[in-house]
């Protein structure tokens, strides 16, 4: 199993690890560590890229994957030398990448906690945090005609709660009976998971079961544009971006 620098502290960005596992590929090289700063891909965010730099080699790291057992493996392609079992090399991962992923995973959970906050508790039945494709959805009894009003009323929530720079907290190892607890409306997806739980929490007193790598605080999600809302079969479905100034997604 890898240990995953994210889950202690989401602001490490690069660190000394021990190769485990070097193994060739159709498309290029599948690398295994002891440690790792990179987020593996999942729970709807991109996996974070960047490089290895070894004694004697170097490489792009282009997609994180992680096993059911729990091993980090990182693919990618070997742009000088080669990489070798037992050797200590520097991973870094690509900072921007890494903000702009968490701004948009981030923000969703706001999205979640502002609705919570308008008295709408509704079940998430969707979440994707991919640039481009940013979005949640609820499980909802709203009609048609009272979209528009609460999107309206979900965009100041979302703004007063960016506003107040509340910090983003993680807890890691909940107990299945305390994230039940807590997280309520999830209780469907934390009785399909075994052993302990990552909970996330954007605002004092909401709790959602996560496992994204999330900013600091709320005020560093900065402008999230509101793209395109629909309710289809009682789902709710709203999509975002980053907003004008920020890197496109």
């Amino acid at each position: 199993m890898s240990r995953l620098l994210y889950l202690e502290d989401a602001a490490h960005w690069r660190c000394e690890a021990r190769l485990t596992a070097v193994i060739e590929t159709a498309e290029g090289v599948a690398i295994e560590l002891d440690t790792s700063p990179f987020y593996p891909r999942g729970g709807g965010q991109p996996s974070d890229t960047g490089t290895m730099v070894g004694p004697g080699g170097r490489m792009t790291v282009r997609q994180v994957s992680r096993t059911a057992e729990g091993t980090v493996v990182h693919e990618g392609q070997l742009l000088a030398g080669s990489l070798i079992v037992g050797e200590t090399v520097m991973a870094t991962i690509d900072r921007d990448a890494r903000l702009r992923n968490a701004r948009l995973h981030t923000a969703g959970e706001v999205i979640c906690a502002a609705a919570a906050e308008l008295g709408r508790r509704w079940p998430v039945t969707a979440a994707s945090h991919i640039p481009g494709q940013s979005r949640v959805a609820f499980q909802t009894d709203l009609g048609v005609k009272e979209v528009p009003a609460f999107i309206a009323s979900l965009k100041s929530g979302f703004a007063a709660i960016v506003a107040r720079d509340e910090p983003v907290e993680t807890m890691n190892d909940v107990a299945p009976d305390e994230a039940r607890r807590l997280c309520a409306l999830d209780a469907a997806v934390i009785d399909g998971k075994h052993g302990p739980l990552r909970l996330v929490s954007p605002v004092r007193g909401f709790y959602r079961p996560c496992m994204g790598a999330h900013l600091q605080r709320t005020g560093e999600i900065g402008e999230i544009v509101f793209r395109k809302t629909r309710l289809r079969d009682g789902e709710l479905s709203i999509s975002y971006a980053l907003g004008e100034g920020t890197d496109s997604s």
